[in-house]
């Protein structure tokens, strides 16, 4: 059996679904016979956007709160990079 990672990223409620999605098309969340397998609660997220930043939600050096969704997947190890470019690409959604 292959070493087993679960990938965990957090993600305005907005952009949760189509995120969850092109994970589960990556091959993320499979478990047995089942597929697009996934845990997600939701709550606030909270930072603060330093110098350089290029920050989606929110200002630089302002804090900033947001309802997030975390959402947890297991997969392969091969896919723990494509996982998250899939959270990447979500997060500009």
């Amino acid at each position: 059996m292959a070493l087993q990672y679960k990938p965990v990223v957090f993600m305005p409620l907005d952009s949760a679904d189509k995120v969850r999605d092109a994970i589960g098309k990556a091959g993320g969340g499979q478990i047995g016979k089942y597929s697009f397998c996934s845990f997600s609660s939701i709550g606030v997220g909270r930072f603060i956007p330093g110098e350089g930043a290029n920050p989606t939600i929110g200002e630089i050096g302002n804090l900033e709160q947001v309802q997030e969704e975390r959402i947890e997947v297991l997969c392969d190890e091969r896919l723990v990079d494509d996982i998250y470019c899939r959270y990447e690409e979500g997060a500009s959604l």
